[in-house]
């Protein structure tokens, strides 16, 4: 049994960080999403088929990654509202630096930008269609939406992800 959820964490880790990565967009949060989400595998390895394992973590990867978010969300509210310094520490915090200029006008670091500017669902879509490179009806699957709706998710992310890189560009 060990080793059936070691062959399954070598088979699925890189999918379910990479998953997180561009869902949160951080390495440091996406590894802790990992891990998490690995546990969760540990708890349900008696409940899970091979075959049904790669759509349920990228489920389980989705929903952790967005309660990481949320949680991030309700922090900066309350960092916001704790009086005038730590608003200054929230901006200083958000200001980018040279460095972090220096990557924007690096292509990748560009594309990744404006992925993470995609309102959900579109940006679970294009995760997982363009980066984990599932088909239409895996994602409509994992997403937990008919095929159709996958499609039509994957053409408005592209759609607006052009939108910005051009925005970006001009």
């Amino acid at each position: 049994m060990l080793e059936d959820f070691e062959a399954a964490v070598a088979q699925h880790k890189d999918m379910v960080y990479s998953f997180a990565y561009y869902s949160l967009g951080n390495r440091q949060e996406a590894e802790d999403v990992t891990q998490d989400v690995l546990l969760k595998l540990w708890e349900h390895r008696d409940r899970l088929s091979a075959d049904g394992a790669a759509p349920w973590l990228n489920r389980v990867t989705r929903n952790t990654s967005y309660d990481l978010l949320r949680r991030k969300r309700t922090k900066n509210r309350f960092v916001m509202n704790d009086g005038e310094e730590a608003m200054v520490l929230f901006a200083e915090e958000t200001a980018p630096g040279p460095h972090r200029l220096a990557e924007q006008s690096d292509l990748r670091f560009q594309v990744q930008k404006a992925l993470q500017s995609l309102p959900e669902p579109y940006r679970s879509a294009m995760v997982l269609r363009e980066i984990q490179e599932l088909s239409y009806a895996q994602v409509g699957e994992v997403l937990e939406i008919p095929v159709n709706t996958a499609k039509t998710h994957v053409h408005r992310g592209r759609k607006m992800l052009r939108d910005s890189l051009r925005r970006a560009r001009s």
